[in-house]
C-alpha cells in the first residue's frame, strides 16, 4: 500500500488552530486510515517549532504515532547522489529539502502537496 509522506508546510496547515480546515481533514483521514509515513527530517522540523516543553511533547508522541518511512539508507544515498548532481548543475540546496525529496523518489511513496490540498 502506498503513504503519504506529508510535507512540512501541510502538517503546520493541520495542526495549526488557525490552519486550514481541508488540510487538517485530510490528514486526519489520512492518518487514521494509516496512510501516512514521516521522515526525520519532516519530524525534526516540526517538533522545532514547538512553542512550549509541553506542546513539543505532545507533537512528539503523536508524531512516534506514525510509521517512519523505511529505507533510511537508501534515503541517504539517494540524497548524497542527488545534491552532487545538483550542485554540479549549479543548485546548491538545503540538504534537508534534498533528503525530503529523495524520499519521496522511492517506490511505494505519494508525495501530499500542499497547494493541492488547501486550495
Amino acid at each position: 500500500m502506498n503513504k503519504y509522506l506529508v510535507d512540512t508546510s501541510t502538517w503546520i496547515e493541520a495542526l495549526h488552530r488557525r490552519g486550514n480546515p481541508v488540510a487538517r481533514e485530510w490528514l486526519k483521514a489520512s492518518l487514521l486510515q494509516e496512510e501516512v509515513a514521516i521522515v526525520p527530517p519532516v519530524k525534526a522540523e516540526i517538533l522545532s517549532g514547538a512553542i512550549n516543553e509541553k506542546q513539543f511533547n505532545r507533537l512528539q508522541r503523536e508524531l512516534d504515532a506514525v510509521a517512519m518511512q523505511e529505507r533510511q539508507d537508501e534515503v541517504w544515498e539517494k540524497a548524497a547522489r542527488l545534491n552532487f548532481t545538483l550542485r554540479r548543475q549549479g543548485l546548491n540546496l538545503p540538504l534537508i529539502d534534498v533528503l525530503i525529496a529523495s524520499a519521496i523518489l522511492l517506490p511505494g511513496i505519494s508525495w501530499s502537496i500542499t497547494t493541492a490540498i488547501t486550495r
